[in-house]
């Protein structure tokens, strides 16, 4: 008799779990020039860092390759300002760099991810310009290229 709720029990985490997916925020350098990405993190009594994870980066070439390897910004390599509660990063040619990562984004139309997503301001500076982007502006300007992958690119 205790096989069948351990059984059950099991299989409801399965399931769960099968239903459960991650999407990738991610800004693309498309250009030959470094970027400059700015970010500014929602107001919250957590640290920005732990509302948006740490930066990481990946050749933007690897970006969609299953063998995608995120590589975890060292603090030199990115600027945190706490007060301010931005991360700039210094995006060199050709590179990408993960802004965000969400459990089961619903799409732009989610009001609920809309308050999850975190980031209030994208800025960048590069050769072509600068651009800013705020509020709802700055989510919906990653464009969806899967369930798991929203991309913003700097051509």
């Amino acid at each position: 008799m205790k096989r069948v709720p351990a059984f059950l029990t099991f299989a409801f985490v399965v399931l769960l779990t099968a239903c459960s997916y991650t999407s990738n925020f991610v800004f693309i350098n498309a250009t030959d020039q470094p970027v400059e990405l700015r970010y500014k993190v929602k107001a919250s009594p957590r640290d920005p860092l732990e509302m948006v994870g740490t930066p990481r980066k990946t050749a933007a070439e690897k970006l969609r390759d299953g063998d995608r390897e995120w590589r975890l910004l060292a603090p030199g390599e990115y600027a945190l300002d706490g007060a301010a509660r931005t991360v700039t990063i210094r995006v060199m040619p050709h590179e990408a760099v993960l802004v965000r990562q969400m459990t089961n984004y619903g799409g732009h139309d989610d009001t609920s991810d809309a308050e999850a997503f975190a980031v209030e301001e994208i800025y960048l500076n590069g050769a072509r310009g600068e651009v800013r982007l705020q509020g709802e502006q700055a989510r919906r300007s990653f464009l969806k290229e899967s369930d798991n992958l929203y991309t913003l690119t700097y051509k």
